[in-house]
């Protein structure tokens, strides 16, 4: 284990590192950058540092080939020097301070602090095996699928598969549930942990409230998106928080996140004719007392409601402006259920090995014809669809291509997943959903959306209209491409 040397933070002549400079993916390299640029390391020291490394790159290879070959691909050569420098990362980024981290690399050994890397990955992983045992036994009783999936099958594979010596940088396993803060630029096990960590503060968060109501309102907003909620990527923490601080402003005097039509019409006329100011004042005030009411005493839950107050306050102040409340406020029965015209039988999911040799067949191909006609074929659920449309399987123009192969029944839904949060405000048009999409920064598009949404622009208006129609008809559990 390196001994940290506490009294050698100051670096010559007083000049100390610019934090901002450093980057929590890839630490040491830009540690390092940092140093070299302040001239507080010479070229000596950053070639001793990639001559260490890539001797360890080699002992690794010879362990990763069982010693039965110094020599492998490119890229298992590029993912073991990934897995390398994640441990060094977990080392140098785990010290008090940069200058510490960066006296540890001009003094120390590479190979000890690869080590004591390893040692911190390992607390890592056994801190994140104590948040899911956590996570297991507060789980909410909802019938959100990305929800429970992510409990009972995604942390348990990567729990299983981890590899922190071959693979540190990883994360095995597929998280489909989407969190209101995920940070993505941390990797493998340290990624997992602090999803996780979130991931427990939005589920207790969510247990100070009656589980059925927290039912009825995801009910109530599947009435409001005209979709089944339960294959939704749907953030449950963002919608009871709503409705909660909704609740509080509607003047209940009671817990509860059930709101009537009048009590929407009561918190529409005193939004509506409070300014900005008194709008941020009016939330504020509603949350300081939803915490004081829900005996929340958590610094980690509050520090958490706090972080997306911001994000809550600009959306309403927003929604206020543009009189579209009706699209964050989830009401009691707002909605009559809409018979579709169509329906969809339940897909069956490929499993885990199916899916896998699929991708892999799907790498091998050039052409972009035989990749779609592959898809067609072998795709048999929306699950399974979305995952290829994930996995690094199609590139620029073949989305479009594999879109315009598509159905508009099958494009109506996937209009429907691209657009779920901006079909919640009943008074925008198809149109304008396609035209504003990409522009709020708060939109964080996979690149299969950037393509769709391009697709979808250049599409004559009578088709689009066609697309536009089924939007409005159909409801789905999962979807054939047959």
């Amino acid at each position: 284990m390196i001994k940290k040397d506490n009294s050698a933070l100051t670096l010559v002549q007083g000049i100390r590192l610019d934090e901002t400079r450093l980057q929590k993916h890839q630490y040491t390299f830009s540690l390092l950058n940092e140093a070299f640029r302040l001239k507080l390391i010479d070229p000596e020291t950053v070639y001793n540092f990639q001559f260490q490394v890539m001797n360890l790159l080699k002992e690794l290879i010879s362990r990763y080939t069982g010693g039965e070959s110094t020599s492998v691909t490119s890229d298992t050569a590029e993912s073991l020097l990934c897995s390398i420098l994640y441990a060094i990362d977990a080392c140098t980024s785990s010290c008090s301070s940069p200058e510490e981290a960066l006296r540890l690399l001009r003094e120390g050994n590479i190979t000890d602090l690869y080590n004591s890397g390893l040692e911190q990955t390992v607390k890592w992983f056994n801190e994140t095996k104590e948040l899911y045992i956590e996570i297991k036994k507060k789980r909410l009783d909802i019938k959100l699928e990305a929800y429970n999936l992510t409990i009972s099958e995604a942390i348990p594979i990567f729990l299983e598969k981890y590899n922190m010596v071959f693979y540190a940088h990883h994360a095995a396993g597929s998280i489909d549930y989407p969190l209101v803060f995920d940070d993505m630029s941390l990797q493998g096990v340290l990624y997992i942990k602090n999803y996780l960590r979130h991931f427990k503060l939005e589920t207790v968060f969510c247990r100070y409230f009656n589980e059925e109501e927290i039912s009825r309102v995801l009910d109530n907003y599947a009435g409001l998106i005209r979709m089944d909620y339960k294959i939704e990527l749907i953030n449950v923490f963002e919608l009871v928080f709503n409705n909660a601080a909704f609740s509080v402003l509607a003047g209940k005097t009671s817990i509860s996140l059930l709101i009537s039509q009048e009590d929407y019409k009561a918190i529409t006329r005193r939004l509506t004719s409070s300014s900005s100011s008194s709008v941020c004042h009016e939330i504020d005030a509603s949350i300081r007392e939803l915490i004081n009411r829900a005996g929340i005493s958590s610094p980690d839950i509050i520090d958490y409601m706090n972080r997306y107050k911001a994000i809550f306050i600009k959306r309403v102040l927003h929604a206020v402006d543009n009189n579209t409340l009706g699209s964050m406020i989830i009401t009691e029965q707002q909605h009559t259920p809409v018979k579709s015209k169509f329906s969809f039988e339940l897909g069956e999911r490929m499993s885990d090995a199916g899916f896998n040799l699929l991708i892999k067949k799907l790498k091998q191909l050039s052409k972009a014809r035989d990749k779609i006609g592959l898809v067609l074929s072998s795709a048999n659920s929306l699950y399974d669809f979305i995952d290829i449309l994930i996995s690094d399987c199609f590139f620029g123009e073949e989305y479009c291509l594999l879109f315009n192969s598509l159905g508009n029944l099958e494009l109506a839904v996937l209009s429907k997943i691209v657009f779920y949060r901006e079909l919640r405000d009943e008074f925008i048009s198809f149109d304008n959903m396609i035209e504003s999409y990409g522009t709020d920064s708060e939109n964080e598009e996979d690149e299969w959306q950037k393509y769709f949404v391009k697709f979808l622009r250049n599409l004559p208006h009578n088709r689009a209209s066609s697309i536009e129609s089924c939007m409005s008809e159909v409801e789905y559990e999962e979807i054939s491409f047959d």
